[in-house]
């Protein structure tokens, strides 16, 4: 049998005689570094007011402008000369919302958006309602970035979390203006204004036009009624149906359905009919159709046959080499919409 004693290394018997004695090695000198903390935290962005130009009617453009009247974006954190503009990104999380106009604050809240931007085309389905709007104060820097949601239910109003702000308190309980009666919490995500969480109807925008706006002139010489709700402005309607009287746009009614309750089919010859919505729907058709023109998804069609320009009556594709031809594109016409142009005015030049 060998004998292993010799290969035993000296330190391993002194680390070993050390460890059982109970004594300690000296530690070396060097740097040391600690565990981090959690990160530092700021004030939230907020915004104390916001605000709405554009007139209530189908067709019109809401927007929410960047100044001082209409809206005012700020974080304490970032000084009396910051350009609060090229942080804020608080715009592009502007829900828009179609409500009814006794709408309760809980369906504002769930109310799907439907369009989310710093404008907003009104489109004919919010005719009879009113047009409301969420928003998220976010900023691109800084922590936290974002603030509560801030919900206005009726644009006639300005809306904002009613803060200045250079005097919001940090944000070190979590995200949001702290309540000064119970700092320990912050304000309900879902209710950014304690009092009014709808928006501050006591504080009305003079630049909502229409109707149903503030303006001084709605745009029918009367002075708008302040209520809010969405009007349809165009005093002449279209109304384009097949030969065999099947409807597929009415602007005489209400609601997208009812506006649009079949879809075009191919093959088929289709009429346009004008009709006065101040004269009981009268017929108008003959004063302005010169003017007439047909277009695809927009953009004006192109017709070899040249039934186009001043007709009142159109035929979409029999085959798909006629839809190329006259649509300038490698395309069948299925899936394309159908629309028409016409000057308004039975006095104009063209329609003569």
């Amino acid at each position: 049998m060998k004998n292993f004693t010799k290969i035993i290394k000296p330190t391993l018997v002194a680390v070993s005689i050390t460890a059982f004695l109970g004594l300690s090695l000296p530690t070396f000198a060097g740097i040391q570094s600690s565990d981090k903390t959690e990160q530092i935290n700021g004030n939230a962005p907020n915004i104390p007011r916001i605000g709405v130009s554009g007139d209530l009617l189908v067709g019109k453009t809401l927007t929410v402008p960047k100044d001082k009247l209409h809206y005012l974006f700020g974080d304490k954190d970032d000084g009396e000369n910051s350009n609060y503009w090229d942080v804020d990104i608080s715009r592009s999380t502007i829900e828009w919302l179609i409500l009814a106009p006794n709408a309760t604050v809980t369906e504002g809240l769930a109310a799907p958006a439907v369009y989310t931007g710093e404008s907003f085309l009104i489109p004919s389905a919010a005719i009879g309602k009113v047009i409301g709007m969420r928003i998220t104060p976010t900023t691109k820097f800084g922590l936290p970035r974002e603030n509560y949601q801030i919900l206005i239910m009726n644009v006639v109003n300005y809306g904002g979390d009613g803060t200045d702000p250079k005097e919001v308190d940090p944000g070190d309980t979590g995200p949001g203006p702290i309540d000064p009666n119970n700092p320990a919490n912050p304000k309900d995500p879902n209710h950014p204004n304690t009092e009014n969480p709808g928006g501050n109807p006591d504080e009305k925008n003079p630049d909502v036009g229409g109707p149903g706006g503030n303006k001084e002139d709605g745009g029918d010489g009367n002075p708008g009624d302040g209520s809010g709700i969405v009007q349809d402005g165009d005093r002449y309607k279209v109304i384009i149906k097949s030969t065999d009287g099947t409807v597929i746009l009415d602007e005489t009614k209400g609601t997208n359905q009812e506006r649009r309750p079949n879809k075009p089919e191919v093959d088929t010859e289709y009429t346009v009919s004008i009709v006065d919505s101040q004269d009981n729907n009268k017929d108008v058709t003959s004063d302005f159709e010169k003017s007439i023109t047909w277009y695809f998804n927009g953009q004006m069609i192109t017709d070899p046959d040249g039934v186009n320009a001043g007709s009142t009556t159109f035929r979409t594709q029999q085959n798909n080499d006629l839809s190329r031809a006259r649509s300038q594109d490698e395309r069948s016409e299925q899936g394309l919409t159908i629309s028409i142009t016409f000057d308004n005015d039975p006095d104009a030049a063209i329609n003569k």
